[in-house]
């Protein structure tokens, strides 16, 4: 849970952004993405709804194209907590990535 949690967070300093995704073990497809939004001032967890054909698939990921949101928090603890519950009742298995904004 802490590592979610710590994942989880925006500098707009730096630009950067820290976002976890779920991953299926049965076909390698991201399911919810999960990151801060800055224009929302909430952390919003989405659910998947169109991905990579298979044949883009890297290191076995299928990454999602779109998705529609499934949950918003206020904390990054009430983020990876949910998270971990969609984690445990499905079987997927979290990912981390951390996204830089393009500085004009």
């Amino acid at each position: 849970l802490q590592l979610l949690t710590e994942t989880l967070f925006f500098d707009p300093e730096q630009g950067t952004v820290g976002s976890v995704s779920l991953i299926s073990n049965e076909d390698g497809r991201e399911l919810y993405m999960a990151a801060y939004d800055p224009d929302e001032d909430l952390f919003i967890i989405e659910k998947a709804t169109d991905w990579d054909p298979p044949e883009e698939a890297v290191e076995g990921v299928r990454f999602a194209l779109d998705g529609d949101t499934d949950t918003t928090h206020e904390t990054p603890e009430d983020t990876a907590s949910a998270l971990l519950g969609l984690a445990k009742e499905q079987n997927l298995e979290p990912s981390i990535a951390f996204l830089l904004e393009e500085m004009e």
